[in-house]
């Protein structure tokens, strides 16, 4: 399934203008007949929660099968841990010296959760040879509406 992306930003209600010409331009995509899905990222909300089911149970799942049947023992935990550190890294100090460290995913915008799959994604096609399904192509009986629902909540300190 292809995937076409349209980015406009809302400042003002008459703003949805942009919206209609986004419509507009992929009307000459749509056939009759197919069911399409549109998806709404606002770029400054926090990952979703069914963004994170994707993550944990479709993402790190495949790659943690592929990896089995190549008799490596690891857990989606081990995986998590890795590829934080291979994509999210950041720097702290420790006794004076930094150090890099893989840092957390639960407080990354929607917009930087979905880079960060994408770049696993990539990887895990490039090294492991491994493709890794998108929300789009997944059973929606299994993990619901991806990129859609609750959002965490964490107060800042």
């Amino acid at each position: 399934m292809a995937m076409t992306k349209q980015k406009f930003k809302i400042y003002d209600l008459e703003d949805l203008d942009l919206w209609d010409d986004a419509i507009d331009k992929l009307e000459k995509k749509i056939k009759v007949g197919v069911d399409y899905t549109v998806y709404l990222l606002d770029h400054n909300n926090l990952r979703t929660l069914s963004a994170n089911r994707y993550y944990f149970g479709v993402v790190l799942k495949t790659i943690a099968d592929q990896m089995g049947e190549k008799n490596l023992q690891v857990t989606s935990d081990d995986l998590h841990e890795v590829l934080k550190f291979k994509f999210n890294k950041k720097v702290v100090l420790v006794d004076g010296e930094p150090i890099e460290i893989g840092e957390t995913t639960k407080k990354m915008s929607q917009k930087r959760f979905v880079e960060y799959i994408d770049l696993i994604r990539d990887w895990s096609l490039d090294t492991l040879g491994c493709y890794i399904p998108l929300p789009t192509e997944v059973v929606e009986a299994d993990f619901g509406d991806l990129y859609v629902g609750a959002q965490h909540n964490f107060k800042s300190k």
